[in-house]
Order: structure tokens, then C-alpha cells, then sequence
């Protein structure tokens, strides 16, 4: 299973130094990483090879050909100047092409390792286990078939065996692997965030037939893939037999982001289609910003782990390649990036919410206003205003006092209290306010109202208080509501007749 993140360091990189007293020679063939291997063809018993790297990272493997059985079969490696200390290439049947060292896990930063006694020995590749703070613009990333984030459609089969060429050592593919599958139909599927993808695997030039595949990217740019193997071809004529790192496809040029692959198996005529491994420039800058890391995984797949998704660039222009490939190639489409549509959905659904709350809350509004209000029982008190429940509700009652006028009764007139501009409302009486009274009545009541005016006072007239009207007539009742005049007639032995005039309700709520 891959154990991480890795990048991959083709031996012409710069980072590498060679040494020894004579330059190393770099091996061009097909069948190498990148086309060619480095090694100091120099070396001898007396004289040996070294070489040094430097990288950021937290560990480092080198894989190519270990040396014959006849040649010294240890290297001494010493990291970032510490001690040297020796390992062997632990090759049983050498020489072999398979990964010759893998350096312990190292803190997460820059290092430098550096072999010596390199006799026989060829580098092909390093691979660079990436850690949270490794810088990743510029390298390429190698994903082995057995990622977790590749999906196999279809029947494939898991192949451990090491592959057989004709003149050159037999070997074992990246990471031991690869999975191969002889149906037509059969896809595999690689989501990736990157500029460009190559796509490698073991093939086998020993058996005659033709091998067929289409690569799509993104839905859109197309590329169909031919590798037949005939009489007259060089590789069959020449025994080369099965080699690694072959390289089925490559697609440039990809636009920054994420994107998807789909191989579909077309022919497998007397050929098996083995996958090998994937590379990519990432178009992340780090660890961290890679789509679908999870810092707290003690693994980190070098791909993006999600799938279903058609979060897809359309990579028009994209420069795809194939080995021996007849090229068919098709604009591609856009497609909906998930991030949009979810979320328009999302904002559609704050939305509807917004407005059903809206909806209810006015609604209950307009219920309130109409709702007449909720009115309870006040007493009154000798020394406050109105109050309910120990809250003063109303604004204290306003007495205004006046004599009670009565007419002569020879002169015909009525008597009573009934001024013209009084509102309707509730009136307390203690008389009907039409009783006839005798003369001594009259002549008693002119007497004490002697020196005022007759007539009703206006409410605007505000003496008195409320102990007044307790205390002076206990018939006397205040009570709140629209009335304007409240009166009070007629008293049998009254020391003064005075008008209680209704309380304007003051609402304990706020106006609506």
C-alpha cells in the first residue's frame, strides 16, 4: 500500500553531485525513468563511486540496477554529516533493477545523504517521501497502482511478479506491483490536481498481439492509444522482452486544478494491460494545500481521495501523447464545478428560510394588532394611582370639584346633570338623574353651592386626588375605560358634591 506522498527525482536532476575520479556515464534506453540511468562504469575493486543529494522531505529511496554478484555488494551512506555507516543492496539474485536503498525517516526539513563505494551500481531514480513542510512547485509526484484513490473498474488483478527482459536484468516494477487486466471495457479512474500526467507500465515486447486504450481527461480531450507488437517490429526482433517503465501516455499543458482521468481498455489481443504508476506536477504549492489532505493521517494518498465529484477543468489545451499511438483527439466540455452548485442549493435554501420567517413574524404582528387588548381588574388605593398587580397601569385619577346647581322648580326647568359635550360612556349615580326635590332641598343646596358657578367643570380642570374620592364619597367608583364624565347627584346629607371624572387608561404596552 503507498505509505505516502512521494516525489520522484529523475537522475539527471541537478540535485544530484557525482563523484569520483572520473565522470559517471549515463546509459540512454527506453526501458529507464526518463530514458536514461547514471553509473560509474569507472569502478573497479581499488576504485569506487560516490554521489550526494540534497532534498526536503523526511525520507529518501534510490532504485535502478544493483551491481553483478562478482562486485561489492555494500554501499556507506552517511546523512546530513553525521557518521557513515554501512548497508548492502539486499538483492538476492543479482543484478537486479529494483530499489537498492531506503534511507530510516528523518525529521521533516533539508538533508543531504551521501553513498560511497558505488561500484557496478546504476541510479535510475530517487523517490522522496513528502513531508508537511517539503516544497512541491516544480516536482512531480508518483502515484503507485496501488493507491487508495485509484478505482478499478472492471477485472484486474494484482501482479507482484517481476518482469523479464531480454538483455538487461530482470526486475521488479515500482513498489513490487502492478495491475494488470486483459478485458476490454475495463477502466481505471484518477482524480489528480495538476498541470500534466504521465501515465507507466510494464510492457511486454516478447509475445506478438496489439494492445488498444483510450485516455480521456476531464470528459473532454480524447487520446486513443495503439501498441501493437508484430514481426517486423525492432523491439520483437531484437529479444527485448518485457521492460519497466513504459510509458503509455503523457498529457501537458493541463490547466491549474483538479482534474480526472479515465483509461478504457479498447484490444488486449494476446496482451495484458499492466499499470504501474502514475506522475503529475501538482499545481499545489505544499502538503497542506493539497485537495483532501487530512494532517492528522499517519498516510496521505498522493491523489485526491474524493470521487463522484465533477469539481473538472476543461483542458482544451492540453499536448497529450501516446507511445506508438495513433492520437484522436476531441474538445472537451466544461463541466459544472460541485462547489457552484452546492452552493446555489445552499443559498436557496437561506433564502426560502429567510422568507418563511419573515412571513410568520409579520403575520404574528398583524395578529397582535388586531387582538383587542387584555384588560385587568385595578383596585384603588388611598395613597397611589391605579395600579395591577403592584404596577402602576394607569395615571392617577383627576377630581374636580363644583357645586351641584339646581333651578328654581317654579321656574320649570329640569335639573340634573347632563352637560351637552359629555361622551358617552358609563355614568355613576347615586340619584336618577331626573328626581324632583322638595323646596327645602333646593333651598339647602343653593345655600351650600353659594359663591361658585353653576354647570359642570371641564375635565381639563385638574384638582384632587384619588384619596379624595374615597374618602369623601364612598359611592364614588373610578373606573377605566372611554368615558369622559363620570357624576356623581344627590347625596342625602353630602358636606360637598363633587364630579368624578373617569381615568384616561394609560396601555402598559408599547403602541402597535
Amino acid at each position: 500500500m503507498a505509505s505516502g506522498l512521494s516525489l520522484i527525482l529523475d537522475n539527471t536532476s541537478a540535485d544530484f553531485t557525482y563523484g569520483g575520479p572520473q565522470d559517471w556515464t549515463i546509459d540512454e534506453q527506453p526501458y529507464w525513468y526518463g530514458g536514461s540511468s547514471t553509473s560509474p562504469r569507472f569502478a573497479n575493486s581499488q576504485i569506487f563511486g560516490s554521489f550526494e543529494v540534497a532534498f526536503e522531505g523526511t525520507s529518501i529511496a534510490f532504485t535502478g540496477n544493483t551491481p553483478a554478484a562478482t562486485l561489492s555488494q555494500t554501499i556507506t551512506v552517511s546523512i546530513d554529516g553525521g557518521t557513515p555507516y554501512s548497508t548492502s543492496y539486499m538483492d538476492l539474485t543479482p543484478p537486479s533493477y529494483l530499489q537498492w536503498y531506503q534511507s530510516p525517516t528523518l525529521s521533516d526539513g533539508k538533508h543531504v545523504v551521501k553513498v560511497d563505494g558505488v561500484d557496478g551500481t546504476s541510479l535510475d531514480y530517487a523517490t522522496i517521501t513528502v513531508g508537511e513542510k517539503t516544497p512541491l512547485t516544480g516536482r512531480k509526484i508518483i502515484v503507485d497502482n496501488e493507491d487508495p484513490a485509484i478505482r478499478y473498474s472492471g477485472t484486474w488483478t494484482r501482479t507482484p511478479d517481476e518482469f523479464i527482459p531480454g538483455h538487461i536484468p530482470a526486475g521488479l516494477p515500482f513498489r513490487n506491483s502492478t495491475h494488470r487486466s486483459t478485458t476490454a471495457g475495463n477502466t481505471i479512474t484518477v482524480k489528480f490536481s495538476g498541470t500534466s500526467l504521465a501515465v507507466y507500465g510494464v510492457f511486454s515486447w516478447a509475445n506478438l498481439g496489439i494492445l488498444g486504450a483510450t485516455y480521456t481527461i476531464d470528459g473532454g480531450v480524447s487520446v486513443a492509444g495503439s501498441y501493437p507488437v508484430t514481426t517486423s517490429s525492432p523491439q520483437y526482433i531484437d529479444g527485448v522482452g518485457a521492460i519497466s517503465n513504459f510509458l503509455f501516455v503523457t498529457f501537458d499543458n493541463l490547466s491549474t486544478g483538479e482534474h480526472t482521468l479515465v483509461i478504457r481498455l479498447l484490444q488486449c489481443e494476446n496482451k495484458a494491460f499492466a499499470f504501474d504508476y502514475i506522475t503529475y506536477t501538482p499545481s499545489f504549492a505544499n502538503l497542506a494545500s493539497m485537495p483532501g489532505f487530512v494532517p492528522s493521517a499517519s498516510t496521505s494518498s498522493g491523489l485526491v481521495p474524493t470521487y463522484g465529484s465533477t469539481s473538472v477543468s476543461s483542458n482544451a489545451g492540453a499536448s497529450p501523447t501516446t507511445s506508438q499511438a495513433s492520437q484522436q483527439s476531441a474538445l472537451g466540455t466544461k463541466k459544472t464545478p460541485v462547489g457552484s452548485i452546492v452552493g446555489g442549493v445552499v443559498g436557496a435554501l437561506l433564502a426560502f428560510a429567510l422568507i418563511a420567517f419573515l412571513f410568520f413574524w409579520l403575520r404574528r404582528r398583524k395578529q397582535q394588532k388586531n387582538s383587542p387588548p387584555r384588560l385587568k381588574m385595578a383596585k384603588l388605593d388611598n395613597s397611589s394611582a391605579l395600579s395591577v398587580d403592584g404596577e402602576s397601569l394607569w395615571d392617577p385619577p383627576t377630581i374636580h370639584p363644583f357645586p351641584v346647581t339646581r333651578t328654581d322648580p317654579s321656574s320649570g326647568a329640569s335639573s340634573g346633570l347632563s352637560p351637552a359635550s359629555s361622551t358617552a360612556g358609563t355614568s355613576h349615580q347615586s340619584f336618577p338623574p331626573h328626581q324632583s326635590l322638595s323646596a327645602r332641598d333646593v333651598k339647602q343646596r343653593n345655600t351650600l353651592a353659594s359663591g361658585a358657578s353653576s354647570g359642570l367643570s371641564p375635565t381639563s380642570s385638574s384638582v384632587g386626588s384619588p384619596s379624595n374620592v374615597a374618602s369623601s364619597d364612598q359611592n364614588s367608583v373610578v373606573s377605566p375605560g372611554p368615558s369622559s364624565w363620570v357624576s356623581t347627584v344627590n347625596s342625602p346629607e353630602p358636606p360637598a358634591y363633587y364630579e368624578a371624572v373617569s381615568v384616561h387608561r394609560r396601555s402598559a404596552f408599547p403602541s402597535q
